[in-house]
């Protein structure tokens, strides 16, 4: 199935068209970016969003919570059009690799190695120009089966973006409620690492598109071997050991680069990618916590913010979407986005594996 074939950290490269700005010619950029955009990149011309059009690029095309938080905060610009955008990926104003690198860190570089392989195009099958890539997420070959159905429908439908606030609140609701959160000893109601791996499990359980057996092994210790029933506790340590300070910089690119391609083939895989991405975005915000067992847990706040912005009047605007207030001094690394999603991808094993989660009632439409 075509559905299947889809990158994990493609939702995270995603970044979905973004900030109206001006040119180098004379016009201002819009308020809020920091940056002034070339007029014309790759043969695209700039576009210049209303707040409409940027809320539709964030609502329909651009379904991870990285990327619309990107084009609310007006930190990628977008080139083309909006039925058809593009991005550029590094070495100019705009570009998604500065967005990851912001505060300090190498997460940028990441985007760098995907991003030219799983949007490098659009699902009109128009090819993005050299440097750059398609911001058009629904339908391309990002878009996976078993995701989390917050912010996209149905992931072989062009356009299927759209908040859904009932399964966002399958993840930060409490417990007793349907959700995966709980009281932290300061009050704050949190999510736990561990339970994003186990949310995953939840989605590819109810979704009859996922698929969790790999031909793609990892070849970086092993860690999978063929099959995700591979994914031992050994293994994770091992892989866990190394990225705490014995890798070499060619190990963890070489990891990140086993794990967009086995993602292709495994749902499991593709998800924890991208909640791993999540995970080191808000890891470091002040409304995280470290549960007395050592256990990081995040704010559902925050994660609230980069899904679907404020509240108000019982309605999100994705124009208030945002990172937490800290997110442009804090440095975030592939060794970090790797150890998060290794963890995560550890726990959503697991419950796969145990059955934790059946198709019920309980599941979440899948469109």
């Amino acid at each position: 199935m075509t559905s299947n074939k889809r990158a994990w950290i493609a939702g995270a490269l995603a970044i979905g068209a973004v900030v109206g700005s001006a040119s180098l010619s004379g016009c201002s950029a819009d308020a809020g970016s920091d940056e002034v955009a070339d007029d014309v990149v790759g043969g695209k011309p700039v576009v210049q969003l209303t707040d409409d059009q940027r809320r539709e690029v964030i609502s329909k095309k651009a379904t991870c919570p990285f990327v619309g938080t990107s084009i609310a905060l007006k930190k990628i610009f977008v080139y083309g059009s909006v039925a058809n955008p593009f991005a550029v990926i590094a070495d100019k104003p705009g570009a998604i690799v500065a967005v990851g690198n912001r505060g300090g860190g190498d997460l940028g570089e990441g985007f760098r190695i995907v991003a030219r392989a799983n949007h490098h195009k659009s699902p009109a099958q128009e090819e993005a120009p050299n440097g750059m890539f398609s911001l058009d997420f629904p339908a391309s070959i990002g878009a996976h089966a078993a995701h989390s159905f917050v912010l996209m429908g149905d992931p072989r439908k062009r356009d299927s973006g759209r908040l859904n606030a009932q399964n966002l609140g399958r993840l930060i609701n409490t417990k007793a409620a349907g959700g995966h959160a709980e009281l932290a000893p300061n009050g704050r109601l949190v999510v736990r690492r561990s339970e994003l791996g186990k949310f995953i499990a939840r989605n590819v359980a109810c979704d009859p598109e996922a698929v969790t057996a790999s031909r793609r092994p990892f070849t970086l210790l092993g860690l999978l071997g063929s099959d995700i029933a591979d994914f031992s506790a050994r293994a994770f340590e091992v892989v866990a050991r190394k990225l705490a300070g014995d890798s070499t910089s060619a190990e963890t690119t070489k990891l990140l680069e086993d794990m967009v391609q086995i993602a292709v083939a495994n749902n499991l895989v593709g998800s924890a990618g991208e909640f791993g991405l999540l995970t080191t975005f808000l890891e470091n915000s002040s409304e995280s916590v470290t549960m007395p067992d050592g256990e990081l847990a995040l704010s559902t706040r925050d994660i609230e913010g980069i899904f679907a912005g404020d509240l108000k009047d019982g309605k999100y605007d994705p124009l208030t979407r945002h990172f937490p207030s800290n997110w442009e001094t804090k440095p975030k690394t592939i060794v970090g986005l790797l150890r998060n999603a290794v963890f995560i991808l550890k726990n959503a094993a697991v419950s796969n594996l145990a059955g934790t989660y059946t198709a019920d009632a309980t599941c979440p439409k899948m469109q």
